[in-house]
């Protein structure tokens, strides 16, 4: 008798604890406990995804930036140092590692992020293509800066 008490209790307490919702519903419209049933249900706006981008004016993501510049087949860093980039590429490099620095690290110091993100845009503006390699080293930045394994949204 004492041990089925026990599981009794225990089914008590576990019932108690997982999270249940009612839902009923009346003229086919879903109703919840403690509503307005003659009221009609509050829209939420549909967020804009143009505006929920990170960066300054949402203009580019980590992401976006780092395949771009640095990472696809063909991208910015590598026609730059190779020395087939038209004007173009490289402005648009620039404007790439420039968004890039107005991010805030979500690891690291961001002493450091704003350091190593200074020197990439003077390397990007200079014409010293071994600074360019030096301040484009991904280990250097990703090794204290990026978050291991990336979150799926970024």
């Amino acid at each position: 008798m004492k041990k089925q008490m026990i599981y009794f209790g225990l089914a008590l307490v576990l019932a108690g604890c997982s999270k249940q919702t009612t839902e009923d519903e009346v003229d086919g419209k879903p109703v919840t406990p403690g509503t307005d049933p003659n009221s009609t249900p509050e829209q939420k706006p549909k967020e804009n995804p143009a505006a929920s981008k990170p960066g300054p004016a949402g203009k580019y993501t980590i992401k976006e930036i780092m395949q771009e510049s640095f990472k696809q087949e063909g991208n910015l860093k590598d026609l730059i140092i190779e020395g087939m980039a038209t004007d173009e590429q490289k402005v648009q490099f620039i404007d790439y590692v420039e968004n890039l620095a107005q991010f805030e690290p979500r690891k690291g110091d961001a002493a450091s992020w704003n350091e190593k993100t200074a020197v990439l845009i003077a390397a990007a503006k200079g014409t010293n293509l071994d600074a360019l390699k030096k301040a484009t080293n991904c280990k250097a930045c990703h090794s204290v800066h990026k978050i291991y394994p990336p979150k799926k949204n970024r």
